[in-house]
């Protein structure tokens, strides 16, 4: 009896890791479209990102519900119990990233109307983002704890120095055009 419960197990993890999978996949679309909304002034995709959500927090719901019966009717050890906690991490971060599109698809359409246009600067961040997303799932399928640790270390500073060097431009900006404090504003929360 014992092996078939294992096997069950086994079988139950691997389907929960699978709508890990999803969930990032979906997010990682939805942050594309958010971006490729905002530099193209693309109404439609920003409509897609925003009703995509629905998605996501359907996922996200799922995962957390097949994870706290895991927990509660198989009491899982050891490896098990790292990696089911660790999915709950990271689907919380999946969900966020889902919220976070939603977000600068909304907010895309008021940034057109003014003196300055903040998307050129915003690309590059953008782009590294969305490659991180990608890669850590990739680090999540394969089991790549060397590709997590670089995320982590080097591609997350990298992001975080663009981030600093947009704050520090835009407040100069500001400073000198206060006409463009809005745009401002709103490029520095989808940096964020």
């Amino acid at each position: 009896m014992a092996p078939f419960t294992r096997q069950a197990f086994d079988v139950q993890l691997h389907l929960l890791e699978q709508c890990v999978v999803r969930l990032g996949t979906v997010v990682g679309e939805m942050l594309e479209k958010a971006l490729d909304s905002l530099f193209q002034n693309n109404d439609d995709l920003a409509t897609w990102v925003v009703n995509q959500d629905d998605v996501a927090d359907q996922l996200d719901l799922e995962i957390e519900q097949q994870c706290i019966h895991l927990l509660a009717h198989q009491q899982p050890v050891s490896r098990d119990l790292r990696t089911i906690t660790t999915i709950i991490k990271v689907t919380g971060d999946l969900e966020r990233v889902g919220d976070y599109s939603v977000d600068i698809a909304k907010t895309g359409a008021r940034m057109r109307i003014g003196p300055y246009d903040p998307r050129p600067d915003l690309e590059e961040i953008g782009d590294r983002v969305v490659r991180i997303i990608q890669d850590t799932m990739r680090a999540f399928i394969d089991r790549d704890l060397e590709l997590g640790l670089r995320i982590c270390t080097e591609e997350d500073d990298v992001v975080d120095d663009l981030h600093d060097r947009l704050i520090d431009s835009l407040f100069a900006r500001m400073e000198s055009q206060p006409a463009i404090v809005p745009q401002a504003a709103r490029a520095l929360l989808i940096s964020r």
